[in-house]
């Protein structure tokens, strides 16, 4: 007798694949898969061929994903900006440099900080300086 393999359990095994969170989830999700199977007629050494192809397939790949995601982090240098922030034209610039860096530089991760421009008052003295000839020499 011909089984279909991904007509009847392929799409429940893929879905506990993907909804469950635990282990003891996942186990109850395939027995549950198991027990329907059985009802349905199935062999069970069919039922856990597919399940053990299915779920070494999606070990593979999360292993893969994994893989990329820490080479990626690997191998990108991390560049910090300070920008001051005026208004618009800050965050226009900033984002015109990430796309620039994007596609000059993809393994750059450019991080831009905008902070706040210094006031006027800091760029000037509060009080005049007296000169020393004119200061008196009372001590307090």
């Amino acid at each position: 007798m011909g089984y279909i393999s991904g007509k009847i359990n392929k799409p429940y095994v893929v879905h506990a694949i993907r909804i469950c969170l635990t282990y003891e989830r996942w186990n109850d999700e395939l027995n549950e898969i198991r027990r329907l199977s059985k009802l349905n007629d199935y062999p069970r050494t069919y039922v856990d061929i597919l399940i053990s192809k299915l779920i070494n397939k999606h070990l593979i790949e999360v292993d893969t994903k994994t893989m990329t995601a820490k080479a990626d982090n690997l191998l990108k240098k991390r560049l910090i900006v300070d920008m001051p922030y005026i208004q618009q034209s800050s965050r226009i610039l900033s984002q015109k440099l990430q796309r620039f860096t994007k596609t000059v530089k993809p393994n750059v991760d450019l991080k831009i900080n905008l902070r706040p421009s210094k006031s006027v008052g800091a760029l000037f003295r509060n009080k005049d300086a007296i000169p020393k000839l004119l200061q008196s020499d009372l001590v307090i």
